[in-house]
C-alpha cells in the first residue's frame, strides 16, 4: 500500500483496484470499475488519485464528477485517506463559482508579484455533472490528466448533453465508476465502452449486429472476452467475505376489502382501454392507470377522498392501519422488531405514501424514533439525518425515497431494510438495499419486499427479475409496450371474480374456508431460489385458489433469523 495514504489499510480487494488502476492509466486503457455496491469503489479511486501525485508526480489537474448527493462524501474520503491531495469543491451559484475560478483556480507567481501563472493550484476538481452543462467553457481549456466518472452509467445515452460535451473535452485517462455497468441493453453497453475507447468500438450497429444472439455460451463468453480488459467487476460475497450475507424474502398480501373495491372500480372506470389492450392503446394511458393501480396497493389513501377527515386520534390511526394490507402487516412486523432492537430502513417511491408511515410512526412509536429523507431534503440535511439515525440507537426506522436516496447514503447501522414497493428498473431496488448492506455492516441484513398478490406489483417483480437476468440485459428489446399490457391484466379476473373482498372476510370465516392456507404453507410450495431477486415465486405468488393469511405465528416465523446462521446467501 503506498505510503501517502493515511485513512488507514486498505482491503486486498482496493489494493488490487489500485493496482489495477494505475496498471491502465500507465497502458493508456480507459476503464470502468464496477465493483458491487458497498465495496468501497470511492476509497479506490482516491487512492489511485494519489498515487499519480506522489508516486507518478503527474503535473496535470483530475476531474472528479459526481452526484451532488455524493459530494460531501467523496470530500471526506479524500480528506481521510489522501489529505495531501488539494481537492477543490466546485458548486454553487454562479457568483460563488466565478470566486472560485478566480482564487482557487491558477497558482500564484512564485516571484512574489501575485500574479497568476499557466499551472492550476488543484489537484483535484470536485464536482457534479450539472456544472459540466452550466460551466463547460472554463472546463473545455483545462489540460486534464484523468476523468472519473462516479455513477458512470449516467453516460449510457450517447445522445446526451453530458456525453457530448464530456467526449469534446481533452482527457489523457477516462475513469467510470458503477455498481450496475449493465441496466437495460446492449446499446447503454456500448455507449459505455464507446466513450472510454471510441477506436476500439466505431459503431453500435455492427457491435449489436455482432451480438444480436446471445442465447450461445459461445457469444456469451466472446462478449465477456470484449468486455473484460476494460472492466473489473467483484461481488461483496466474494471481495468481502467477512460482511454478513443478505437475505431476502418476498411477502405476499391480500388486498384489504376497501383496497380490492377501490382496485375493481378503477379497472372498471377504464373499462373501455381495458377491453383494447393489444389493439393500439397509447401506452401513457396504461401507465396512468398502472400508477393508480399501484397506489390503491400500496394505501387507499393516496387516492384523493378516501381517507376520513374526522374522528378521534386513536380511531383514524386504527383506520390507517387496517385500510392497507401491507401497512397492517407492516404494523406487526414493526411491533416484533422494535421489541427485538432491530433497526429498519423502510424504500418507497411514493413520498405520498412516505407521508402516511410518517403519520403512523409519529403515534406508534414516538417523533424521535425516526428519520426521514426524501428528494426534497437538502444535501446538508440528508448528512444530518444520517448521522443522527447512525449514531442515536433510539432512532428504529429510516424512512427513505427509493429513487433519490440510492446514492450517497451509509446507514450500515440498520439490520432490516423493507421495500414498501418495488421499483420498474430492479436496479433501483439494489441500490437501496445496499444502503445498508456495504462495508461497516455487522450484522446479516435481512430484506423484507412487500407485494400485493394478483396485482399489478406481482407482474411488475416478475419482470424486474426478467431485466436481472443476462441475456435480457444485454438483448436490449425493451417490449415495453407488452410489458405494460400484460401489468394490467394480472390479476383482474380473480379479482373480479372474488366477490367476498379478499382481506374483507370475517375471520372466523377464514378460519373454515378450505380455501386458505397458512402462509408458511403457502411459501413452501410455490417458492423457489433464485439468483438475482432472493426467494422468488415461480408464477404468481401463490395459486388463485389460495388466500394469504398473516398470523402471529408466520409474522414470527418470518422474522425469525435463527434458521439463518447458517444458511447461505439467498440473493
Amino acid at each position: 500500500q503506498p505510503k501517502e495514504l493515511k485513512g488507514g489499510s486498505l482491503f486486498p480487494h482496493q489494493l488490487e483496484a489500485l493496482n489495477w488502476l494505475r496498471k491502465c492509466w500507465y497502458k493508456s486503457k480507459n476503464v470502468i470499475l464496477a465493483d458491487e455496491m458497498g465495496l468501497g469503489k470511492t476509497i479506490s479511486a482516491c487512492a489511485f488519485i494519489s498515487s499519480l501525485y506522489f508516486e507518478f508526480k503527474v503535473s496535470r489537474p483530475c476531474l472528479v464528477l459526481v452526484p451532488l448527493v455524493t459530494m460531501g462524501n467523496w470530500l471526506a474520503e479524500f480528506s481521510l485517506w489522501a489529505p495531501d491531495v488539494n481537492v477543490v469543491q466546485y458548486h454553487g451559484c454562479a457568483k460563488a463559482r466565478a470566486i472560485i475560478r478566480q482564487y482557487e483556480w491558477h497558482a500564484s507567481d512564485p516571484s512574489g508579484l501575485n500574479k497568476k501563472t499557466e499551472a492550476y493550484k488543484f489537484n483535484v476538481l470536485l464536482t457534479s455533472y450539472e456544472m459540466v452543462l452550466a460551466d463547460y467553457s472554463h472546463f473545455r481549456v483545462v489540460p486534464w490528466e484523468v476523468l472519473v466518472v462516479d455513477e458512470g452509467h449516467r453516460l449510457k445515452n450517447s445522445e446526451s448533453k453530458l456525453f457530448s460535451l464530456l467526449n469534446s473535452i481533452s482527457f489523457q485517462h477516462r475513469v467510470l465508476l458503477t455498481g450496475t455497468p449493465l441496466q437495460n441493453n446492449l446499446g447503454e453497453m456500448y455507449n459505455l465502452l464507446n466513450f472510454l475507447q471510441p477506436a476500439s468500438f466505431p459503431s453500435l450497429s455492427s457491435f449489436e449486429e455482432r451480438f444480436n444472439d446471445l442465447t450461445s455460451a459461445e457469444k456469451v463468453d466472446e462478449l465477456k472476452k470484449l468486455v473484460s480488459p476494460h472492466m473489473l467487476r467483484r461481488l461483496k460475497k466474494d471481495a468481502m467475505q467477512n460482511i454478513p450475507p443478505k437475505t431476502e424474502r418476498m411477502v405476499p398480501v391480500e388486498l384489504s376489502s376497501i383496497q380490492a373495491e377501490y382496485y375493481r372500480a378503477m379497472l372498471t372506470k377504464n373499462y373501455q382501454i381495458l377491453r383494447n389492450i393489444g389493439k393500439g392503446i397509447p401506452q401513457q394511458s396504461m401507465l396512468n392507470i398502472v400508477m393508480q393501480l399501484r397506489k390503491v396497493c400500496n394505501h387507499p389513501y393516496l387516492i384523493p377522498g378516501t381517507e376520513p377527515d374526522s374522528g378521534s386520534v386513536e380511531f383514524l390511526h386504527e383506520m390507517r392501519i387496517k385500510a392497507s394490507a401491507k401497512l397492517t402487516l407492516l404494523h406487526s412486523m414493526l411491533k416484533i422488531l422494535y421489541r427485538e432492537g432491530h433497526r429498519v430502513l423502510i424504500f418507497s417511491q411514493m413520498t405520498k405514501l412516505l407521508d402516511i408511515l410518517e403519520d403512523y410512526l409519529n403515534i406508534e412509536f414516538g417523533p424521535k424514533t425516526y428519520e426521514r429523507v426524501d428528494g426534497s431534503v437538502s444535501v446538508a440535511d440528508r448528512q444530518t439525518a444520517i448521522a443522527r439515525f447512525n449514531q442515536d440507537k433510539s432512532r428504529f426506522v429510516f424512512l427513505l425515497s427509493t429513487r433519490s436516496c440510492g446514492l450517497g447514503i451509509n446507514l450500515a447501522t440498520a439490520d432490516t431494510v423493507i421495500i414498501y414497493d418495488s421499483d420498474f428498473n430492479p436496479h433501483a431496488d439494489i441500490q437501496a438495499m445496499n444502503r445498508a448492506h456495504r462495508i461497516g455492516q455487522s450484522n446479516r441484513l435481512l430484506v423484507y419486499r412487500l407485494v400485493v398478490r394478483a396485482s399489478v406489483e406481482e407482474r411488475i417483480l416478475q419482470l424486474a427479475k426478467k431485466k436481472l437476468m443476462l441475456d435480457q440485459l444485454f438483448k436490449g428489446k425493451s417490449g415495453s409496450q407488452k410489458e405494460v399490457e400484460d401489468i394490467l391484466k394480472w390479476g383482474t379476473e380473480e379479482l373480479f371474480n372474488d366477490s367476498c373482498g379478499l382481506n374483507g372476510k370475517d375471520t372466523s370465516e377464514n378460519n373454515n374456508s378450505n380455501k386458505d392456507e397458512a402462509v408458511a404453507d403457502i411459501e413452501h410450495k410455490h417458492r423457489k431460489r433464485t439468483g438475482g431477486l432472493g426467494d422468488v415465486y415461480e408464477d404468481k405468488c401463490t395459486d388463485s385458489s389460495s388466500k394469504i393469511l398473516w398470523d402471529e405465528n408466520a409474522i414470527l416465523k418470518l422474522l425469525d433469523r435463527s434458521n439463518l446462521q447458517d444458511a447461505s446467501t439467498d440473493i
